[in-house]
């Protein structure tokens, strides 16, 4: 049997991303299709600084993961990646396919000079740790915060400006970048 194919996404993947991206959050209703989805969707496969991968399998991706490469200076001028977005299809779990598409990721990482890769995983997968752990991740290394923005569905625009405007390192988006 030949091992399923990892590869780069392309336009005619989407709606089995968002299928597996449903998986992980059954309890969210699905991202619908829209044009702005799309226009996302069409941006992020140009950018030179994201990978998207997947792994196929019978012709339909099974698992995939996005690679953003962001450049830094805090060690000199070289970039770390993030892997994020990591699942598999529950029927295709077990199989090996997304170490191949992790260690297709992090290889692509290394080839970009990235210093380090990181990625979140959420609290309670405790297979997808395993996984990571035998990838040579170190859970223990740092330590990742999440802060998620806050739904605030009565408000305005106009009213969430303001307050975004009084946070306390907060940036006038109204006011010229100084040179």
């Amino acid at each position: 049997m030949t091992p399923p194919d990892v590869r780069p996404a392309v336009i005619a993947d989407l709606d089995a991303l968002l299928a597996l991206y449903a998986e992980i959050r059954p309890e969210k209703p699905p991202v619908p299709r829209s044009p702005e989805l799309d226009g996302t969707w069409r941006a992020m496969l140009a950018d030179p600084s994201i990978r998207i991968a997947v792994v196929e399998h019978d012709g339909v991706p099974r698992a995939t993961a996005m690679l953003a490469i962001i450049p830094s200076i805090a060690k000199g001028p070289v970039p770390f990646g993030v892997i994020e977005h990591v699942v598999t299809a529950a029927a295709a779990r077990g199989q090996g396919l997304a170490e191949r598409l992790m260690r297709r990721l992090i290889d692509e990482a290394w080839r970009a000079g990235c210093y380090k890769v990181m990625l979140l995983s959420g609290a309670q997968r405790d297979g997808a740790h395993r996984l990571y752990d035998k990838l040579g991740f170190d859970g223990d290394a740092e330590r990742g915060f999440v802060l998620k923005r806050p739904l605030r569905a009565t408000a305005d625009s106009a009213s969430i400006a303001r307050l975004d405007a009084r946070a306390p390192g907060a940036i006038d988006p109204n006011k010229p970048k100084e040179q």
